[in-house]
C-alpha cells in the first residue's frame, strides 16, 4: 500500500506531536520556548533544546520508518560558533532508529546523562545561549536538514 504525500506529512506531524507531548509529561526539564523550528525534508528534525541546570540537550527525531546513519551530518550552534560532526566526534557510530529520538548532550552537567544508545556526548562546556540561539542540522549533501531557533534574535 502506497501512502500519499498528504497522509505521510500528517503521520509525521502526529508522531512529532506525540513525542513532544510525551516529553512534556515525563520530563522535569526546562524547555526553551520555540520561536521557529524548520524542517527542510521528511527525514530528521530538531524538535527541542532542553536546559536542565548546567546540562543542555538537543533532541533530534527520525521521522521515517527506516534507520538513519548520521555519519557525515553535523549540528551547528550559531552563537557559540561550534559544530558537532557526527563522523569525527562520534566516529560514525550514531544511527537513529525509525521513529526515534537521539539526545545530543552538552554543558557541565552532561556527563551523567548517557543512559542509552540514543544519548550522544558533545562537550562539557556550555554551547547554547540562555536567551536566544539557533541550531542547524546539516546533511551529508551540505544542505540544511532542520533548524531550530529561539529567543528575540530569531522572532
Amino acid at each position: 500500500m502506497k501512502i500519499n504525500t498528504f497522509n505521510k506529512k500528517l503521520a509525521n506531524f502526529l508522531l512529532l506531536s506525540t513525542i513532544i507531548c510525551l516529553l512534556g509529561v515525563f520530563s522535569v526539564s526546562t524547555f526553551v520556548p520555540v520561536q521557529a523550528a524548520e524542517t527542510h525534508g521528511d527525514e530528521l528534525a530538531i524538535i527541542q533544546l532542553i536546559h536542565e541546570g548546567p546540562h543542555e540537550t538537543v533532541l533530534i527525531v527520525n521521522l521515517t520508518t527506516e534507520k538513519i546513519d548520521l555519519c557525515d551530518y553535523s549540528l551547528k550552534a550559531e552563537k557559540a560558533g561550534l559544530t558537532f560532526n557526527f563522523d569525527v566526534q562520534a566516529d560514525c557510530r550514531v544511527t537513529v532508529a525509525p521513529l526515534s529520538v537521539i539526545r545530543l548532550h552538552s554543558g557541565a552537567g552532561s556527563s551523567q546523562y548517557y543512559a542509552s544508545w540514543n544519548d550522544v556526548p558533545w562537550t562539557q562546556q556550555d554551547v547554547w545561549d540562555d536567551n536566544s540561539d539557533k541550531a542547524t542540522l546539516i546533511g551529508p549533501d551540505g544542505n540544511v536538514t532542520s533548524a531550530f531557533s529561539y529567543g528575540e534574535d530569531y522572532e
